[in-house]
């Protein structure tokens, strides 16, 4: 069961009449929506820019790395950046190792550790190891703000520590030489909202003002705005919110790759049909971010710190051949485990969560079929990858919407996990082979007495289109308020009275709608993506519909039309 709620209708009181209404642009009106009341307001968000960016000596540190870091560039000492193998992790690796080059930091090496050999964290072996190569001094980025071992190591080691993350501190902070992360619970910067990336653009943001104070002359001039491609992928990609600085900082970005001179960005654009074009933040999460991710993902050899930092565009062009294959190999092994997901699904139809496992799943692609699941049955979904020898590694992923948080539920288990973390909507877990029983024991346990107290899923919408806005101009209006994102989402309208005229199954399980109203004899196309099957019935009834929608541009040989993308239907 599911509640549509208007935004426009929470914020009713300060719209004073549908008169008024008649006279807001459509943006004057969504941006209400959205709690930018005046147009003081209004403007203010619309035209901020990257000169309005904060201090980054307004974070807690951020003095201290400096001066630690200017340290090590007088003495020649030799640093190590260690980035989390995702892609905020990746790209901050990729812009921290960079900006330090160019600020003429000459002995640097960077690691990164394994997605499923060596798994998340700073890890004090890896200390151990660094240790040999005479590093004494490692910078963290997106991970290292509860690492207590491996920094006490470092500590041990003489090795010094900065971290810098944007992560959630555990109770006791580690004893780094120093930590410069906006949530770490002293931080007054106001800067929380940054991903693990951008906290480390701050960082070479603050060292660069550092150098010109102390009148250092860099033999390469660096400029800031060369980083900001990766500033761009780990924002949209970490899905941390659209807010304060991470707009300015996502818009610049856009306008930046779309004119990149990184051989390895520029490959990959051409692979994905971008290049040249006009881009927006959905291009990046959706085209261009799951080719990077699926080379972690498969872990054979190739990184996607290698194509972010490649200079050569004859090699560049060869990356992004072995990109597409295992691209490829991504997309079969996550469509092969989401078929067989949903076999054994069929065994949870009676429970308001579903516990999967198999040992042909990929570990790598377990959050994708996750998230597929979830999306598709609408209820909470732990997926596992099984190694008959330790036991199970899994993902969770809840559907949109929904009330209670993955992180309770395992928390609620975990006297039967080796391991468990994450977020509200996506978190991981860690099962042996004999507490598998128990551990589903107690998620059964969990939702049922969450289930009477769980409220209707809830689905959000801007406000009702009129037929006719739906159209290209419309889109291209919306497009001034690029960068969407988390916090602030790309709009969703409500679409009333549509009749369906046909339907086609596309390959994949998508499907291909043409609507119309009784009013008009004109079509407007639409796409359900990963509809649940209720909702495929539903379509195919004869009633009049309401349904929400994303608009979006389809472009096919050289020609443009708008197009729809459907996020929930229901006969009106």
């Amino acid at each position: 069961m599911k509640e549509w709620i208007c935004r426009e209708t929470l914020i009713q009181k300060n719209v004073t009449s549908s008169e008024e209404l008649s006279l807001l642009t459509l943006n004057e009106r969504l941006l209400r929506v959205r709690g930018y009341q005046d147009q003081a307001e209004q403007k203010k968000f619309l035209q901020q820019k990257l000169l309005d960016l904060k201090s980054p000596f307004l974070l807690d540190g951020m003095d201290k790395a400096c001066k630690r870091l200017l340290q090590a560039y007088l003495n020649k000492e030799t640093i190590c950046v260690y980035g989390d193998f995702d892609l905020d992790g990746t790209s901050g690796l990729a812009l921290l190792y960079e900006g330090l080059s160019r600020l003429g930091f000459a002995h640097l090496i960077r690691f990164q550790p394994l997605r499923l050999k060596e798994g998340y964290g700073f890890h004090s072996w890896v200390v151990e190891e660094l240790a040999t190569q005479n590093v004494s001094l490692i910078v963290t980025v997106d991970v290292g703000i509860t690492a207590l071992a491996a920094v006490t190591k470092a500590n041990e080691m003489e090795i010094d520590v900065i971290i810098t993350d944007h992560h959630l501190p555990a109770q006791k902070l580690p004893p780094a030489y120093c930590i410069v992360n906006p949530n770490k619970g002293s931080c007054s910067s106001d800067l929380g909202y940054l991903s693990g990336a951008g906290v480390a653009f701050y960082l070479i943001r603050g060292l660069y003002r550092y150098f010109t104070d102390k009148n250092i002359v860099l033999a390469d001039p660096l400029w800031l705005q060369d980083l900001l491609e990766f500033v761009l992928i780990a924002t949209i990609t970490d899905m941390v919110p659209m807010v304060g600085d991470n707009r300015p900082l996502v818009k610049a970005g856009l306008k930046q790759l779309q004119v990149t001179k990184r051989a390895g960005l520029k490959a990959l654009l051409s692979m994905t049909g971008l290049m040249g074009k006009e881009l927006s933040s959905a291009d990046v999460a959706i085209r261009l971010a799951p080719k990077l991710n699926a080379l972690s993902r498969m872990e054979l050899g190739l990184r996607p710190v290698d194509v972010l930092l490649e200079t050569d565009e004859e090699r560049a062009s060869q990356l992004i051949n072995k990109v597409t294959e295992q691209n490829s190999l991504r997309v079969q092994l996550q469509q092969e485990g989401e078929k067989l997901a949903h076999i054994k699904a069929k065994n949870y139809l009676k429970e308001p969560f579903v516990f999967v496992f198999d040992k042909s799943f990929h570990r790598g692609v377990i959050g994708l079929i996750a998230t597929k699941l979830s999306k598709d049955l609408g209820k909470p979904c732990f997926i596992g990858a099984l190694d008959e020898e330790n036991g199970i590694t899994g993902s969770a992923r809840l559907p949109n919407g929904y009330a209670v948080g993955l992180t309770e539920a395992l928390e609620y288990a975990s006297k039967s996990l080796l391991r468990h973390g994450g977020h509200f909507a996506a978190a991981g877990f860690e099962v042996h082979l004999d507490q598998i029983e128990e551990f589903e024991k107690l998620l059964k346990d969990f939702y049922k007495v969450t289930l009477n107290n769980l409220k209707p899923r809830q689905v959000f919408y801007d406000f009702e289109l009129f037929f006719n806005q739906v159209s290209l101009n419309t889109l291209d209006s919306l497009r001034e308020l690029e960068p969407f994102g988390q916090g602030f989402e790309s709009p969703v309208f409500l679409l009333k009275n549509m009749l369906v005229q046909s339907i086609k199954e596309l390959k994949g399980g998508h499907l291909k709608i043409f609507f119309s109203t009784p009013q008009s004899s004109q079509k407007i196309e639409a796409l359900g993506f990963h509809l649940h099957a209720d909702l495929q019935d539903i379509l195919r009834l004869p009633q009049p519909k309401e349904i929400l929608v994303e608009l979006q541009k389809n472009e096919f040989q050289g020609m443009s039309s708008i197009q729809c993308r459907i996020i929930d239907v229901r006969n009106q």
